[in-house]
């Protein structure tokens, strides 16, 4: 017999490293850190203008932390961050990268560094540099020069009042270097001539270069070293030119950092700004659409409650009653006015904005009732339940003999609400509290005083037990 031969495999289809890199451009940012962590491969075919556009076109959190690098890589005072830097920082869970503890929203600036206030603080991570003292006044523009550099990367505060000899020189100084400046009356509250100060007394520079957890230099290239051992080395230049001529021929060398031309800030910073508009388009068409569907959840749940409210109605022994459930749609509520109409809500509900009922009843008193109805209608599905309710808004609405209302709802364990009305015997010093409600209904003396008795008669009237 003759046996049949197998077909042949057909050969597998090879895709080149050009494929590969077409392909990785159009990765999400959960597949590029997935096929970063895959193989090494991979990992070398991953640039970081692919990361920059990944996390970009991500949203959210990811933008954000790019649009903060950013700022750093503009004025390259940071250095430049590897592609498996960014997709770390664009997949990592809000928790500082020093002491992996606690929780950091957003990156610390301008370190551009995901720290947290403790390690940058209490750990002495940064330290300060101030501008005050003898040593300062000894070699003052030395200082100026390398702590107002345009590549150091230093958080500034606190006011410092420019002396009348050296205006001259650090008031020009400080507007071509965008230190912030104000004038102040020689003498507080008095007129007289101005004086000049600059918010730079403070100046907190990171302590020493940093490694991430792989490895990767990241982070300021100015650290508190190596600015206090710089100052000291143009200090050896007689003449205000010649130091900062030596700053800008030195400062690669002395720090042993990217030089300004290098190509790896420009070729982040022109991804950056091709991608971010279009980010910024696709986040909020995707923002529009989770508002439309949280709308139209919401105006189903105003419906369900609006046929709740006829089934409510229909449990009312006196039809007439049933103008007392007519309802409005709560536009606060529908129209994601949760968050943006914050303020509002609090003045017209006189609550937190969680509590925004969905619809609002036209008497304000029968939604005082219905409050607990509206905001937990789950807890009022049987019929009972329903039936109770309608007996206690019907009880409400008659009036007898002129009394006001005096109801007023407790919050208690069982579901639902329970509901306390107060009022007075003809010919009794006690006023009687009954608490009736969706649970067991029971009776509770009061005894007062007859001074106390005649004040809540005069205000409450009389009102004949039920």
């Amino acid at each position: 017999m003759k046996t049949k031969k197998k077909p042949a495999k057909p050969d597998p289809i090879l895709l080149g490293d050009d494929n590969f890199v077409r392909i990785l451009e159009y990765c999400e940012l959960e597949a590029l850190w997935s096929c970063h962590r895959s193989s090494k491969a991979l990992r070398s075919l991953i640039t970081p203008e692919m990361a920059m556009k990944a996390n970009l076109m991500n949203g959210g959190r990811s933008k954000l932390v790019m649009e903060q690098i950013t700022s750093g890589l503009m004025k390259q005072r940071i250095h430049p961050p590897s592609s498996g830097r960014l997709l770390r920082l664009g997949m990592a869970r809000n928790v500082c990268e020093i002491c992996f503890t606690n929780r950091v929203v957003q990156l610390r600036e301008p370190y551009c560094l995901q720290a947290c206030w403790e390690c940058t603080t209490s750990k002495e991570m940064s330290k300060n540099i101030r501008k005050a003292g003898p040593l300062f006044q000894s070699r003052r523009m030395e200082t100026n020069i390398v702590l107002d550099g345009p590549r150091n990367c230093a958080k500034k505060s606190k006011w410092r009042i420019i002396g009348r000899r050296n205006e001259h020189e650090e008031v020009p100084w400080a507007r071509s270097h965008e230190v912030r400046l104000d004038y102040i009356p020689a003498r507080l509250g008095q007129i007289g001539p101005l004086r000049s100060r600059s918010i730079d007394s403070n100046n907190y520079l990171w302590r020493e270069p940093f490694y991430d957890s792989s490895g990767e230099l990241a982070g300021p290239i100015m650290t508190y070293n190596s600015a206090l051992a710089f100052i000291d080395f143009l200090t050896t230049f007689s003449t205000t030119q010649m130091k900062e001529a030596a700053y800008e021929r030195y400062f690669g060398m002395w720090f042993n950092v990217p030089g300004i031309d290098d190509t790896r800030y420009s070729k982040l910073v022109n991804a950056f700004s091709v991608t971010h508009d279009r980010a910024e388009r696709e986040e909020e068409a995707r923002n529009e659409q989770h508002r439309m569907r949280v709308r139209d959840w919401r105006r189903e749940k105003v419906s369900k409650m609006g046929k709740l409210l006829e089934l409510l109605g229909k449990c009312m022994n006196n039809p007439q009653n049933r103008y007392l459930l007519n309802w409005e749609e709560n536009y606060l509520y529908v129209n994601n006015g949760i968050r943006r109409n914050i303020k509002q809500i609090r003045d017209v509900h006189h609550g937190a904005a969680a509590d925004v009922p969905s619809v609002v009843m036209n008497k304000e008193w029968v939604h005082e009732i219905l409050r607990e109805f509206i905001r937990r209608p789950s807890k009022f599905r049987t019929k009972k339940s329903l039936i109770k309710l309608a007996k206690i808004i019907e009880f409400e609405a008659e009036k007898e003999n002129g009394n006001e209302r005096t109801l007023c709802m407790i919050k208690t364990g069982y579901g639902g609400g329970a509901y306390k009305y107060k009022y007075l015997t003809p010919g009794g010093r006690r006023i009687y509290s009954d608490i009736r409600g969706l649970g067991k209904s029971r009776t509770k003396r009061l005894r007062v005083s007859r001074r106390k008795f005649a004040e809540f008669r005069a205000r409450v009237g009389f009102q004949r037990r039920r």
